[in-house]
């Protein structure tokens, strides 16, 4: 009996070290206080009483649509869109794990609690990934110590991470985990072949996710063959990532699009143009690698130019308009009224206008990393270093100019941070463990991001309604309780302000005439002529959009926060008239609820 009780604790002790030293459970750990984290600082509730934006929103409908018809090839939302439906980009690579989620919460709750929990837990297993990805990484280059440190990063780099939080299963973060990883693995390919294929994939499966990290990943790429032009150590695993990049999105196109639409090429998802350029490149690598191993520079920047000239011939010649990118042909309304108020065009010196704090806290890290890979590369001179430290540098530079690509910059430097720092040695009396403990602590973005919160708060009040700011215009008016209201009458078609088309779309039953998304740009038109357009005009527009009610955020549209955002509307316009109290004849106002909520609601009189 004694035996048996002394094998059963030596077994628990046994499991406890091992849970203690389970890279795992460290990560499950971070990801667990980044929720937390999440709502209680965010002063989020976790009974989800909001979206995480309008995207989320959006995609939320997808997955609807989805589980509801099992159509894979068919990504018609027909709640948005009043011409015709919206035809969306999103790839069911997303849409199927948030739709096995739900379906697997379904089995112990009500379907409402398991789409809930769907969102939340989705993208906390994409931050898991990613975590875990960057202690293996860190590790396997200076140790367990390394590991542990890109950890910590991780956990406290919120330009990197935001896109991970609870509620975000738009596809923004599947791109960003497959981008980040893919590089990281490109880097570790220059050195070990073998991690060119890994690196190849995960690209491609980024990619066919979406267009998000295009330019990166090109440009990147791109740099990867040319530093294997001068170093034949890394032609070998630049050669595969190409490769195994254009199989990747052949075997994705193939998957992801139907095939009597193999045909038909677009500018803002993966078709038959970017296979083309990828497949110029894969087959010049090919040939490379097999016959001119040995070749002196010339003789593979040569074939790679060549290569790349058919590539990008072909992509222009398949469709001219895609020089243009996919936003090119764009009415000017809507470029000044949608697409130049769109917060993750600006750039970072536009944001560091209302948030410096945020904007300083991302240029102080990547300050300090480059300076690190700087070093590491003038001391070392190899391909590894130089190119690491090229692709830091390049998506530093799109984070500063777009601040959509802000997590890709904040994150690819992280695991060469952490490995700089895992190395630091003694100091004097000072111990390494000391001495790299002091690092973490003074070079984590959220040190950057709250010294610089303190020293602005001296001198300014610009960061107290930072994020009243960022927010959106509507976001008052995106409680899901007070969208739900609408359930109750008839469903029809609803004119809207344009953010908040996503949200009727996924709280009720009605169809969103526009939303921000410029694939139903006839309808995002017509949208922005009536809401921006004269008082006197709107009765003929209204009667031939069709609609059924109109639905206006009862609260004063935001100022002008971003140098190059459009300011308050005028009161001239119909949706401040109506905003304000106005009347017009063929509306009739609409009560919902007991309580009075932040949404106008108007029915069109027929």
């Amino acid at each position: 009996m004694q035996l048996s009780t002394l094998e059963a604790r030596r077994t628990i002790l046994s499991l406890l070290n091992g849970l203690k030293t389970s890279r795992w459970l460290w990560c499950l750990i971070a990801v667990v206080v980044v929720a937390v984290r999440y709502f209680s600082v965010e002063n989020v509730p976790p009974t989800g009483s909001r979206f995480g934006d309008t995207d989320d929103a959006l995609r939320l409908v997808q997955v609807r649509d989805f589980l509801m018809y099992g159509n894979w090839y068919d990504t018609t939302i027909s709640q948005m869109g009043g011409g015709e439906a919206l035809v969306s980009h999103g790839s069911r690579l997303i849409d199927l794990p948030v739709a096995w989620l739900i379906s697997f919460f379904s089995l112990f709750t009500t379907y409402l609690v398991a789409e809930l929990a769907a969102q939340v837990v989705w993208p906390l297993i994409l931050l898991l990934m990613l975590a875990r990805f960057f202690v293996w990484d860190a590790e396997r280059r200076a140790g367990p110590d390394a590991g542990l440190i890109a950890l910590i990063l991780l956990l406290l780099c919120s330009t990197g991470i935001f896109q991970f939080n609870p509620g975000r299963i738009d596809h923004h973060n599947a791109q960003i985990l497959s981008a980040v990883v893919g590089l990281l693995l490109t880097w570790r390919a220059l050195g070990d072949a073998v991690f060119g294929w890994w690196a190849g994939a995960a690209l491609a499966v980024g990619l066919v996710i979406g267009f998000e990290a295009l330019p990166l990943v090109a440009a990147s790429v791109g740099m990867a063959c040319l530093f294997a032009c001068f170093d034949k150590g890394a032609r070998e695993g630049a050669t595969r990532t190409v490769m195994t990049l254009c199989l990747g999105l052949i075997a994705g196109y193939a998957v992801a699009v139907s095939p009597q639409n193999w045909s038909n090429v677009v500018c803002d998802a993966l078709s038959p143009n970017l296979l083309g350029l990828t497949a110029a490149g894969a087959l010049a690598s090919a040939l490379l690698i097999s016959r001119f191993r040995g070749a002196g520079p010339l003789v593979w920047v040569g074939i790679y130019a060549a290569a790349g000239t058919v590539g990008i011939a072909l992509y222009l010649g398949a469709e001219p308009a895609c020089v243009g990118g996919a936003f090119s042909g764009m009415e000017p309304i809507v470029k000044t009224h949608w697409l130049a108020g769109v917060v993750e065009g600006k750039t970072l010196w536009q944001l560091g206008q209302i948030k410096p704090s945020l904007a300083f806290g991302y240029l102080g890290v990547m300050a300090l990393t480059l300076a690190v890979l700087g070093r590491e590369a003038w001391l070392h001179r190899d391909t590894e270093r130089l190119y690491i430290g090229a692709v830091v540098l390049l998506a530093g530079l799109y984070g500063f100019y777009y601040i959509k690509f802000m997590p890709y910059g904040a994150l690819l430097g992280l695991v060469p941070l952490a490995c700089w720092i895992a190395r630091l040695p003694a100091m004097g009396a000072t111990s390494a463990s000391s001495v790299r403990i002091r690092a973490v602590l003074l070079c984590n973005q959220t040190l950057f991001i709250l010294i610089a919160s303190a020293v602005i708060s001296l001198f300014s009040n610009v960061e107290a309604g930072a994020k009243k700011k960022l927010s959106s215009s509507v976001s008052v008016c995106s409680e899901k309780a007070d969208l739900a209201r609408l359930n109750t009458l008839t469903p029809g078609l609803i004119i809207s302000d344009i953010d908040l088309g996503p949200y009727i779309a996924a709280s009720s039953r009605h169809i969103a005439y526009a939303g921000p998304y410029h694939r139903i740009h006839d309808s995002l038109a017509d949208l922005l002529t009536l809401l921006h357009g004269p008082l006197s005009e709107a009765g003929a527009q209204l009667a031939a959009m069709k609609a059924d009610y109109v639905v206006l955020c009862g609260v004063e549209r935001k100022r002008k926060v971003l140098a190059g955002t459009p300011g308050r509307i005028s009161e001239s316009t119909f949706s401040e008239h109506m905003r304000r109290g106005g009347s017009l004849a063929g509306l009739s106002p609409v009560s919902i609820g007991e309580t009075k909520g932040p949404l106008k609601i108007w029915r069109v009189v027929k």
